[in-house]
């Protein structure tokens, strides 16, 4: 179950028992990077849970959209607060605009554009068995706000499961000229709900003008098209989405209940994502004649009885699964080199392993991570070796089964180091703080991250805060130029290589660094060991098979890792 509908349906699930609250409630999150330190600045309370956080760049105050949990008939009104400084560093939310005077209930997106101008996305159910979405613009004229609708959409089809994903993910473009909407699937994995698989408005994203006013989105894909309000396809539910420093837009896309890796998707116009027919780097069995879900190691599992899950009688052979569409080539996630957050399902032993253990990479993070949050370093204010680069959070935690089977514990903060490969890039992920409570959303100001909290739904207390993990601040001149440049002290020239690649480092700190040359079956090819902060050692390729190798370097707690091609 990807976020948005956890979210939705976590109201429900408060209508049928009261929780008991903890004595002591939950513990502070906990920093695993050296000087990084995390801090409490804000607290929510009351019938609201905050979804998203954002920095209104004219004034520089923090604004938090909050949605109440929906009752018994599906109401669920929303509020936007104002974060007031309270002078040390902490804030009070304040209540500032209601749905009525925003008009977007059920909302689940916010962003402002460079000009100050506030975006919403909210969804209202139409009678009880369709939605549709709306995204309001709202402007300030002295201490009132002037709101306009952008754009409406046709009604579509619920599926009444928990993967009605809804509108959620919203950004403005740099030049504040277009609005990029997640518009999440209605499905897991393409399977039938009231004689409809998709509808032309879901597992999407669209393309609309800012300065629209009343367009109407018809559900149909041809007429989207045509309109040119389609971005990108495929997509099952990409909750946040975020532009580097170079302009490339990167998309964290929520997988389904099959042990699918979640994906971090370099998102460009006109590209198709795979979904339903792949997610991850898996293809959907379903799709396939014969298919048999009791011998799908990838579908959870009851904990007693090895029996499949109240939540697997959504796979089942599907004689009628329709075919990818022809002539579509999809694009694969980018490849997590490691070492954090990269555990994957064996499919011939149907056991959990570490990629970067055994010399692999997956597309691109755990499973069941719901992973979102996702900002950058965009002035390159952080102190090396996470200068320049990009931060995830991960939304679920290790209570949750499906995760817990996974061997992942969730609910952290993440850096990932971008490299930039050919025509893709590859991304190595570190942890960098844990314990957040359900974290759903994340901005950056200068080297500090808000990290935002959800909160809790079960007994060990509930925590909705606002902290403020601060990274150590580069002291040297700042420049950002995008993600390539993340990782500075490390690179490889040629890549691809042919008879020899030329490896350049440098490592946090002085130090012992060990370098390995691994295949993609995790045998060792070359490993070298070497003492200093700075090195450089020449890769002889020359013998080597054509094909793709990871090479991985070590340095007391640190570890990164990058892909070489061989070529010849």
């Amino acid at each position: 179950m990807s976020v948005s509908a956890r979210l939705l349906v976590a109201g429900i699930l408060l209508l049928a028992f009261t929780p008991v609250q903890a004595q002591f409630g939950p513990l502070p999150p906990v920093a695993d990077m050296e000087g990084v330190t995390i801090r409490e600045v804000a607290r929510f309370s009351g019938d609201y849970r905050p979804v998203r956080i954002a920095r209104d760049p004219v004034e520089g105050k923090l604004y938090v959209l909050a949605t109440r949990d929906p009752d018994r008939s599906g109401s669920a009104p929303s509020v936007i607060y104002r974060l007031e400084p309270d002078g040390d560093g902490t804030f009070t939310p304040v209540a500032l605009l209601q749905d009525s005077e925003f008009g977007a209930p059920r909302a689940l997106g916010m962003a402002f554009g460079p000009d100050g101008t506030l975006y919403v996305v909210g969804n209202e159910d139409v009678g009880s068995t369709h939605t549709r979405f709306v995204i309001q613009r709202g402007r300030r004229e002295g201490e009132s706000w002037v709101w306009e609708n952008v754009a409406t959409s046709e009604p579509y089809l619920l599926s009444h499961t928990w993967f009605d994903h809804r509108a959620s993910g919203i950004i403005v473009s740099p030049d504040g000229s277009t609005l990029l909407v997640n518009s999440g699937s209605r499905t897991d994995h393409g399977e039938m709900y009231g004689g409809v698989r998709e509808e032309g408005l879901t597992a999407l994203i669209l393309k609309i003008p800012a300065n629209a006013t009343n367009l109407v989105l018809p559900n149909d894909r041809q007429a989207l098209k045509a309109g040119g309000y389609v971005y990108a396809e495929g997509t099952r539910n990409t909750f946040d989405f975020a532009y580097a420093p170079n302009g490339d837009l990167f998309g964290l896309d929520n997988a389904g209940d099959r042990d699918d890796s979640e994906e971090l998707n370099w998102l460009r116009e006109g590209q198709h994502y795979g979904f339903p027919w792949r997610i991850g780097t898996s293809t959907t069995p379903m799709q396939f004649e014969g298919y048999d879900p009791d011998q799908d190691p990838f579908v959870q599992r009851d904990r007693n009885t090895n029996n499949l899950a109240d939540t697997g009688w959504y796979f089942s052979n599907d004689p009628t699964y329709p075919d990818p569409p022809e002539g579509v080539v999809f694009v694969d996630p980018i490849p997590n080199v490691g070492p954090y957050a990269d555990s994957y399902r064996d499919e011939t032993t149907g056991e959990v392993v570490d990629a970067s253990e055994t010399g692999t990479t997956i597309g691109t993070f755990t499973a069941h991570r719901s992973s979102l949050g996702l900002v950058f370093d965009a002035d390159s204010l952080v102190a090396e070796p996470m200068r320049g680069g990009g931060f995830m959070l991960s939304f679920n935690s290790a209570d949750d089964q499906m995760l817990a089977r996974m061997g992942d514990t969730g609910e952290d903060l993440v850096f990932l180091d971008f490299e930039k490969v050919n025509e893709n890039y590859t991304v190595s992920a570190h942890l960098v703080a844990h314990g957040f409570v359900h974290p759903i959303d994340a901005v950056m100001v200068e080297n500090t991250i808000y990290v935002l909290e959800y909160g809790s739904w079960n007994d060990f207390g509930d925590r909705r805060a606002v902290w403020a993990v601060t990274l150590p601040r580069y002291t040297g001149t700042a420049t950002a130029d995008g993600p390539e440049r993340v990782k500075p002290e490390l690179a490889l020239f040629p890549n691809p290589a042919a008879d020899h690649a030329l490896l350049t480092y440098r490592m946090p700190r002085n130090g012992t660094v060990q370098i390995t040359l691994l295949d993609l079956l995790g045998r060792v090819v070359l490993q070298r060991t070497q003492t200093g902060q700075a090195g450089r050692l020449l890769l002889p390729t020359r013998n080597l098979s054509a094909g793709v190798y990871l090479l991985r370097l070590e340095s007391g707690t640190f570890r990164t890792s990058r892909l070489l091609y061989v070529v010849h």
